[in-house]
C-alpha cells in the first residue's frame, strides 16, 4: 500500500483524521508512516500508522493471500488491544479505507486495513560487551529479568511475541525499562494452527523466533517466547557476530553450546542460555517465572527451596528400618496451567487396557501438559458395583489426575453428549483417548462440532476410522505397560478396570 504524501486518508466512514506525513521503514509484508492527527486540539501528535505491503505476494491465489494477510492483521491487532500492555505501543485507532493502487479483485478494494497506534521514544539496545570484549553481566541481567517480567504479562493472557530481534526492542525514555516495538509477530497461542509457507501471513523472522513457529505440527507456547530470549541474549553478547552463527539458511545450529562456551561467561549464564536454546520446546524453562527463578543468587535460591519444601512437607512421617521417621514419597498430582490454552482431556476407558496391562496417565500428562492447559478432565467407564468413590481406582482418578469420573450405565452415547454440552461454546482443542471401535470415541469424532476443534487422538484398538480431521494421531501403546507384581490382590483388580 501507498499513499500521496501530506495527503489525509479518507477512511470507510467518510473522515479524513489522519495524514500520513512520512515513509518510516518497511518489512516483510508490512510498511510503515508517519501520520498526523487531523482534530485540532491534538494537531501536534505524531504517530504510527501500519498498514499491509503486498509486493512481495506470488501472482498465484494473490487475492486469497490478501485476505489471509488482513486476517493475520485484524487478529494481531484485537491481540494488542485486549492486553492493556504497557511495554507494548498503544493502539489509537483501526481504519478500512479504499485501496485503489494495488492490483486486487474489486470486493476486496474496499477494505484496507491500517492500525494507527502510539510509540513511545526510547534508545536501542547495545551490546552488553565492551571495545575490549570484556562483559557485563550485570547490565545482561539486568535486561534479561525486565524481558522476563514483560513476557509473563503476555503469557498471563495466553499471548506469545515468538521474536525478540534487538532492533525491534527500545528502552523507554522514561522507565527504562524495555519496550517491544515489534508487535507485528504477536499472536494468541491457540490461534497458531501450524505454520504453512503457503500461507500469508505475519509471521516471525526464522532467526529470531524458535523451531515450533516454522513447524506445521508445531505448538505456541511460553517455551517459545524462552527461545526468543535465549537468541535475544545472544544478540547482547555477540553484537554485530549474531548474525555469522544465526542465518536464515541455519537458525538452529547445533553448536549452540559451542558458542556459548567461547563467551566465558560466569554461572548461571551458560547453562541458562544453554536451557532457553534447547530446540526441544519441553527440554526449555517452560515459564517466564522458572527462567526468572533461575538466574536467582545461590543464596537466594536455597531460601526459596527450604519455603518450598516446608510448605510441602507431609504431616505425618513414615518409620525406617533404622528406626527414624522419613517422609513419605510425594505422589504426582497435576496442576492447571492457565497460561496455556485448555484442551479437554477425554478418555473413554471401556476396553482401554487388558487384564496385564496398566495405564500410564502420567506420561499421558507430560506429553500434553506443556502444550495445553488439560481442562476438563473427564473419564468415561462403566461402573459395575457401588459408587465412585468406593472405588479405589476412580477416588485416584479424582485425586491425582483430577478427572470427573462418569460412570457408564445406559445409553453411553448420550451421556457422552450431556457431559460435552457446558463445554461446548469454549471448545477448541480435543486430546481423546479410547479404541476406534468404542462408541464413545466413535461419537465425539463424529460430533457436529467436531470440524472446529484441534484434535489429537491416542488411538487403541479398532478399524473404523472418522471423516472429521484429526491433527494427530498417538498409538495407545505408548502409554501401556506390564501391571506391577507388588499390587495387592485389591489393587490389582481396581488397576484391571483401566
Amino acid at each position: 500500500m501507498n499513499f500521496t504524501l501530506n495527503t489525509p486518508i479518507v477512511d470507510a466512514q467518510g473522515e479524513c483524521r489522519w495524514q500520513v506525513e512520512r515513509p518510516l521503514e518497511t518489512l516483510t509484508n508490512l510498511r510503515f508512516w508517519e501520520v498526523r492527527d487531523q482534530t485540532s486540539a491534538l494537531a501536534q501528535r505524531k504517530l504510527r500508522l501500519m498498514t499491509l505491503d503486498y509486493s512481495n505476494l506470488p501472482a498465484n491465489d494473490r487475492d486469497f493471500a490478501i485476505q489471509q494477510l488482513r486476517d493475520s492483521l485484524r487478529r494481531m491487532i484485537q491481540t494488542l488491544s485486549e492486553g492493556n500492555y504497557t511495554f507494548l505501543p498503544e493502539p489509537v485507532d483501526l481504519m478500512t479505507f479504499g485501496n485503489h493502487i494495488d492490483p486486487m479483485d474489486t470486493k476486496l478494494r474496499a477494505h484496507e486495513l491500517g492500525l494507527v497506534y502510539a510509540q513511545s521514544d526510547g534508545d536501542k539496545l547495545k551490546p552488553v560487551r565492551n571495545e575490549k570484549g570484556v562483559i557485563n553481566t550485570g547490565l545482561l541481567g539486568k535486561m534479561i529479568r525486565a524481558t522476563l517480567k514483560m513476557l509473563a504479562q503476555l503469557h498471563r493472557n495466553q499471548v506469545v511475541i515468538q521474536a525478540l530481534p534487538r532492533t525491534q526492542i527500545r528502552l523507554n525514555a522514561v522507565t527504562y525499562q524495555p519496550y517491544f516495538v515489534g508487535i507485528q509477530t504477536l499472536i494468541k497461542m491457540d490461534d497458531f494452527q501450524g505454520f504453512n509457507q503457503n500461507r500469508a501471513g505475519l509471521t516471525p523472522s526464522v532467526v529470531f523466533a524458535a523451531p515450533e513457529s516454522f513447524d506445521p505440527r508445531g505448538r505456541l507456547t511460553p517455551a517459545t517466547d524462552i527461545y526468543a530470549l535465549g537468541k535475544l541474549a545472544l544478540q547482547l553478547l555477540l553484537g554485530t557476530e549474531f548474525v555469522n552463527y544465526f542465518t536464515p539458511q541455519a537458525p538452529f545450529p547445533d553448536n549452540v553450546q559451542n558458542i556459548i562456551n567461547q563467551l566465558n561467561l560466569p554461572a548461571p549464564w551458560p547453562r541458562f542460555l544453554a536451557t532457553c536454546l534447547q530446540k526441544d520446546p519441553k527440554q526449555r524453562f517452560q515459564s517466564a517465572f522458572e527462567a526468572e527463578q533461575f538466574l536467582l543468587s545461590p543464596e537466594r535460591q536455597k531460601v526459596i527451596q527450604q519455603q518450598r519444601a516446608a510448605a510441602t512437607a507431609p504431616r505425618t512421617q513414615t518409620p525406617t528400618h533404622s528406626g527414624q521417621t522419613a517422609a513419605p514419597a510425594q505422589k504426582w498430582i497435576y496442576r492447571e496451567n492457565p497460561q496455556l490454552p485448555d484442551a479437554m482431556l477425554l478418555v473413554w476407558g471401556e476396553r482401554l487396557t487388558s487384564k496385564d496391562q496398566q495405564f500410564n496417565f502420567i506420561k499421558l500428562y507430560s506429553d500434553y501438559q506443556n502444550s495445553y492447559n488439560l481442562r476438563p478432565r473427564l473419564f468415561f467407564q462403566t461402573q459395575h458395583t457401588g459408587t465412585v468413590n468406593d472405588n479405589p481406582f476412580f477416588v485416584m482418578l479424582q485425586n491425582q489426575f483430577k478427572f470427573t469420573v462418569i460412570p457408564l450405565q445406559q445409553n453411553p452415547v448420550g451421556v457422552l453428549h450431556h457431559a460435552l454440552d457446558p463445554h461446548l461454546s469454549t471448545l477448541r482443542n480435543v486430546i481423546v483417548v479410547g479404541g476406534a471401535d468404542e462408541a464413545g470415541v466413535q461419537s465425539l469424532l463424529q460430533h457436529p462440532h467436531a470440524g472446529k476443534w484441534r484434535i489429537h487422538w491416542v488411538r487403541g484398538a479398532g478399524n473404523w476410522n472418522p471423516t472429521t480431521r484429526v491433527e494427530t494421531v498417538t498409538n495407545l501403546a505408548n502409554y501401556l505397560r506390564v501391571k506391577k507384581r507388588e499390587y495387592s490382590a485389591a489393587a490389582s483388580n481396581c488397576a484391571a478396570l483401566e
